[in-house]
């Protein structure tokens, strides 16, 4: 369900996301572009598809798509915000692995932050 509700959004998702990088922006503006974007874009897209759908299989097609559309979306966006965090653990422990010395690195970089936070700690 998820990479069906990947391929009828992909196209709006991803445009709602280069229009709020491309807006100069502060603080919270990202989100009112998006969502703005996203009210305008996703409607229109589930529109195109569902016509797409009633001109191949008549309006039971349009009826189901107007159904699967939103609703596979949201799975997909369910599916890959719970996934991202596996993903990008799993990179960290794969570069790790492939690449010991940024272990030894990171472990001296985390060892001087410990000492500048108790040097600032203590006073």
């Amino acid at each position: 369900f998820a990479a069906i509700g990947y391929v009828l959004n992909a196209l709006p998702y991803h445009a709602v996301g280069r229009i709020a990088r491309l807006v100069e922006h502060e603080g919270d503006q990202p989100a009112t572009y998006k969502l703005l974007a996203g009210f305008f874009l996703f409607p229109i897209t589930w529109g195109i598809e569902c016509a797409a759908a009633a001109s191949a299989w008549g309006a039971p097609g349009a009826l189901a798509m107007a159904a699967i559309a939103p609703i596979t979306g949201w799975i997909a966006l369910r599916f890959y915000e719970r996934n991202e965090s596996f993903w990008s653990e799993a990179r960290a422990y794969l570069t790790l692995r492939a690449v010991p010395h940024y272990a030894a690195e990171l472990r001296a970089l985390r060892r001087m932050m410990r000492e500048e936070l108790a040097a600032l700690v203590n006073g």
